[in-house]
């Protein structure tokens, strides 16, 4: 049945077909061979791309001539802004640096000196420019009204960066002053705010490339070190500054503040002696004539010291000794002088060297004279070279009378030795020791 639907529609469309007619016009066939021939024209014929070609090789002949003008390389050059460091580096000034040359020097104290002129510019002109200030803004106050009025050229003006001026006090007013060099601060520490007279201080600057350090030590010294050394050798109150200098040009890049440090002074230390006597005791006294000390500390050259302002002191042997006085002064600065003495006699407590026990009534006992004029406790011993210890007393009314206490005997005649324990006036125990000849 499918079969004879498909036959009927193909019958339908032949016959439909058949009863089409073409009409044949010669004018549609010359239309056609004119198409034919305007596609087979080259691309190269077209007037666009003329155009272009042309563009093209007038945009190459510019950029030619163009490269043809430049005919080296124009340099670069960097101009290092405000407070800012060119990333340099530099070798560290060696320690041991040749000192300052008399111009080095000079040259330092004038960049300090016109530093110095710049601030205190600038300290009397503030006052200046704070009252021109306040006279500005009277001025403006008074003219508020002719201001409004021209409020909408102020607007315009202010949009370009510009603000207009509508009187002379104004224009005076915004007249620039001369330029002031604003000096930063550079930074730098030292060991110590106070120190003695003589001390020699460390100073740090904080590090950086490519400049000069010039410090002033407030005492008429300078240096170029980065961090230098300085011996401060008077007493005072010194403003220490540092100043960094570019080695571009030489402008200043900073300045620190002044940084305080005392100095203090050491005592004057003196002192003299003089050679005194008490009951036959030879003794020396030691003046002191230390100016600023608070403390003090003696060697007297015999192995004793002492602590005293004005020290007494007994010499037992003969001969020169080396005294040494140390004072500090309250702010703990000390110094120190030495001085020779010299001691004409010995003194052993003021021995004889030998008695004669006899029975006469003359020279009779031993006792060291200096004991009898002594208010301390003393303890005397007598020692024989064959039998040691032979006497011993505590009482000056009980002298060696050259017999054997042990023994209860006396003794022949013959060197002995005496020992002598004391206690002074000031509590110390002190030993004494010597020879005693007997002689019958």
């Amino acid at each position: 049945m499918k079969n004879n639907q498909l036959d009927n529609f193909e019958s339908l469309i032949k016959s439909s077909l058949d009863k089409q007619r073409a009409v044949y016009d010669s004018s549609d066939w010359d239309k056609l061979n004119k198409k034919l021939g305007q596609a087979n024209k080259p691309f190269y014929s077209s007037p666009w791309f003329i155009a272009a070609s042309i563009a093209a090789i007038l945009g190459t002949v510019y950029l030619i001539s163009t490269f043809n003008t430049v005919t080296e390389p124009t340099p670069l050059v960097i101009t290092p802004q405000e407070n800012e460091t060119p990333n340099l580096i530099l070798e560290e000034e060696p320690s041991n640096a040749i000192p300052l040359t008399e111009e080095e020097h000079n040259e330092i104290k004038e960049v300090f000196i016109n530093a110095d002129k710049e601030i205190r510019n600038k300290e009397e002109s503030t006052p200046k420019e704070e009252n021109k200030k306040s006279n500005s803004e009277t001025i403006a106050s008074d003219n508020k009204e002719v201001k409004s009025k021209n409020s909408e050229d102020t607007t315009i003006s202010e949009e370009n960066g510009f603000t207009p001026l509508d009187d002379e006090a104004s224009k005076e007013d915004n007249i620039i002053p001369e330029e002031i060099v604003i000096l930063e601060k550079a930074a730098f520490h030292m060991n110590t705010i106070d120190c003695c007279e003589g001390a020699t201080i460390d100073f740090v600057a904080e590090k950086q490339n490519n400049v000069d350090y010039l410090w002033s030590f407030d005492d008429g010294n300078y240096s170029k070190k980065e961090n230098p050394s300085h011996l401060f050798t008077n007493p005072g109150s010194y403003k220490v500054s540092l100043i960094v200098r570019s080695k571009i040009d030489n402008s200043i890049m900073t300045r620190s503040n002044d940084q305080l440090l005392i100095v203090h002074a050491k005592p004057n230390v003196e002192f003299e002696w003089e050679m005194n006597e008490e009951n036959g005791i030879p003794y020396i006294s030691f003046i002191n004539l230390t100016d600023k000390g608070t403390s003090w500390s003696w060697n007297l050259g015999n192995g004793s010291t002492s602590i005293e302002k004005d020290p007494i002191h007994t010499y037992r042997n003969k001969g020169q000794y080396l005294v040494t006085l140390t004072a500090t002064s309250s702010e703990k600065c000390s110094s120190t002088i030495n001085k020779e003495i010299l001691i004409n006699q010995d003194y052993n407590l003021l021995a004889p060297n030998s008695f004669t026990p006899n029975g006469d009534g003359i020279n009779d006992y031993f006792l060291p004279a200096a004991l009898n004029r002594l208010n301390g406790s003393f303890t005397m011993t007598i020692y024989s070279q064959t039998e040691g210890l032979i006497y011993d007393t505590k009482n000056i009314d009980q002298p060696w009378d050259g017999t054997n206490q042990k023994a209860g005997t006396k003794c022949t005649e013959g060197s002995y030795v005496w020992v002598v324990k004391l206690t002074n006036e000031k509590g110390q125990t002190e030993q004494y020791k010597g020879a005693i000849l007997l002689l019958k």
